[in-house]
């Protein structure tokens, strides 16, 4: 009778225990690899006849006299043992050759069973032995790594902590200044049973430390969604502040709502909400500090029936700017309206009207306009002569708009034409042309009235090719001119080439690539008595952006030898990590190739890695290799 009553209530804990997991949202996996830190362990229950006992040196007893016993759940672990040879070449800091002996040491549990909480650690300490290019030795240690805890990963209510450090000497980063990283990530989420809302809150830190002194950047998010019924809510907002000793510091505060609903299926709402908020401190010699401050909201209501020739759409907008720099301070306030009608009476004709109204008041005036538009367009249907598509189109309008006792009226008729062609070369691939022609008309009359004519031409070229399932391949080329005559000549043109996609060049081998390249040429003229600044202006601009890899698991036909190749360049890039960007770096790498020949033999592997890379606008070059010996579990 004992027996089965211990049975009982063993099995009445189990059920209530399940209970309570399923209560809050954890459910129970079937199995954990072998990733553990504390379990509870029941001792099997006393021979029958024999009464538990509490005396002193017995082990604790549970409520039903069950004795429990309290252990280490099992780990899992490992580690490696690694010597490294790296040779560096830079502009700024000359050549050196390091020598670095390392031990890895990895481990991860879980503590209780493993949907309450799992831990897991992977860090390494490092021996470097350098000589500089100027003969001198220099001994350093470093200590990396990164440790996580998961707390109720499968529940309703995750926890996500980490905490890593790293450092550029060892980790094979390229940069004009060595540095050391430590990076801290909480994030805390939260999702009811029932309700259809959910929330985060997440802070996350990041340090870097080196010969220019400390930068340091901290940052706190959080976000709300509520979607019920016919409505959707979005809340977000962080602040993030990077403080440099070097430099100074920035802040940035960020927070926006969205309101979504629909009232019916003709009528849809959107209203959105932002706040910014940009603080800056120079801690140079010149001691500049300001900051601005920028709050909008906007909503607005679009009617769409089913089935009816009618549309319409309303808004109303609210901007307040304000901005000081320590010595002047400016603030614009500004509150608009617009509404507008669209009649549709069949699919090529359309005729509209529009009116606007805003109120825009600073710290030394105020001014109310308004302005009331017009107009009308027609679209003819496609034309199709043989593998030629041809569309055209025409429009016009007139306009009004005042601003206390200035008025000023302008007529706006324009019309374009398009041809295409498309080609299939297979059953996987296409060829694409596309050529365009728009002609715009304004005359204006009043006050700072502006008259000109515009023509456009644009001229594509596109190649698609999909050979294999998960591939693909596209190409394109484009180019367009613009020139405006009047009382302001302009001349903008813009050339364009894309190419992405990714292939497979054998079994073992696959190649991908993101390229864009962009130039634009800009010439202006303006007249003397314009509004506009007069004089000629003949600005250029080129940019570059790609990405592109290649790997091959077994390069040169020998098994366990991979190859892999990375080459990325942009040269429009900006400081993110001002901005708030706890993953950034301080400096702007423009070029950046990077090479890995890694072979491994059982426990034992290699990694050779060549580096070049401009940073800065200076070259830097990198040879590191390395060589391990994997034990235990990992």
């Amino acid at each position: 009778m004992s027996g089965h009553r211990c049975e009982a209530t063993r099995r009445s804990r189990r059920a209530l225990l399940g209970a309570m997991l399923l209560l809050h949202g954890a459910a129970q996996p079937d199995v954990f690899a072998q990733d553990a830190v504390i379990e509870v362990a029941e001792e099997p229950p006393a021979p029958s006849g024999e009464a538990p006992t509490d005396a002193p040196g017995a082990e604790p007893l549970a409520d039903d006299g069950v004795p429990t016993r309290w252990g280490v759940a099992p780990i899992r672990w490992g580690g490696t043992l690694s010597l490294g040879l790296r040779h560096r070449d830079s502009d700024t800091a000359g050549r050196s050759n390091e020598r670095q002996y390392e031990a890895r040491l990895r481990a991860n549990s879980y503590l209780v069973q493993p949907w309450y909480a799992r831990v897991g650690a992977d860090l390494a300490f490092t021996l470097i032995d350098a000589d500089t290019d100027g003969g001198s030795a220099l001994n350093a240690t470093s200590l990396t790594g990164t440790t996580t805890l998961n707390v109720f990963p499968l529940s309703r209510f995750p926890f996500l902590a980490t905490l890593s450090l790293s450092d550029s000497r060892t980790d094979g980063a390229i940069t004009e200044t060595e540095y050391q990283r430590t990076r801290l990530s909480l994030r805390q989420e939260y999702r009811p049973p029932r309700d259809s809302w959910s929330s985060f809150a997440q802070y996350d830190m990041s340090r870097l430390t080196g010969s220019f002194g400390a930068d340091t950047v901290n940052r706190l998010a959080g976000g709300y969604q509520l979607t019920r019924n016919r409505h959707t809510v979005t809340l977000d907002g962080s602040y993030a502040r990077n403080d440099r000793e070097d430099e100074g510091s920035v802040s940035d505060l960020v927070a926006s709502g969205r309101h979504s609903f629909r009232a019916s299926d003709a009528l849809a709402i959107e209203t959105l909400g932002t706040l910014t908020d940009a603080r800056f401190d120079d801690a140079g010699s010149a001691g500049f500090s300001g900051g601005n401050r920028t709050l909008q909201a906007y909503s607005f209501a679009n009617w769409t029936p089913p089935e009816s020739v009618w549309r319409g759409t309303a808004s109303v907008r609210y901007l307040g700017t304000q901005a000081n720099s320590g010595q002047s301070d400016i603030s614009l306030q500004s509150v608009g309206s617009t509404a507008s009608l669209n009649y549709q009476p069949n699919r090529n004709l359309g005729v509209y009207g529009a009116l606007s109204a805003t109120r825009t008041t600073s710290s030394t005036t105020g001014f109310f306009t308004h302005a009331e538009t017009l107009g009308a367009n027609y679209t003819g249907d496609p034309l199709t002569f043989g593998n030629y598509s041809y569309n055209w189109y025409g429009s016009g309008s007139f306009s009004t708009v005042s601003a206390d006792d200035a008025d000023q009226r302008a007529s706006t008729v324009g019309g374009g034409h398009s041809l295409n062609r498309n080609w299939l070369l297979d059953d996987e691939s296409s060829l694409t042309l596309s050529a365009a022609q728009n002609l715009t008309i304004t005359r204006a009359t009043g006050v700072d009235a502006l008259s000109s004519r515009t023509l456009n031409h644009t001229l594509g070229l596109a190649w698609r090719a999909r050979p294999a399932e998960g591939l693909l391949t596209y190409v394109s080329a484009n180019v367009s001119d613009s020139r405006t005559r009047g009382d302001i000549d302009t001349n903008f043109r813009l050339y364009n080439l894309q190419a992405n996609g990714t292939w497979r060049l054998s079994p073992r081998s696959e190649a991908s690539a993101n390229v864009t390249w962009q130039r634009t040429e800009q010439r202006r003229e303006a007249r003397e008595d314009s509004l506009f600044s007069s004089g000629t202006e003949a600005p250029r601009d080129t940019n570059l952006s790609a990405n592109l890899s290649y790997n091959h698991n077994r390069a040169f036909d020998v098994v366990n030898l991979r190859y892999s190749l990375r080459f990325t360049t942009n040269t429009f890039q900006t400081d993110t990590r001002l901005g708030g960007n706890p993953d950034a770096t301080r400096e702007r790498v423009t070029r950046d190739l990077d090479q890995h020949l890694r072979y491994r033999v059982g426990r034992l592997h290699s990694d050779l890695q060549v580096r070049v890379a401009t940073v800065d606008g200076k070259k830097n070059a990198l040879v590191f290799l390395k060589v391990s010996r994997d034990f235990g579990s990992f």
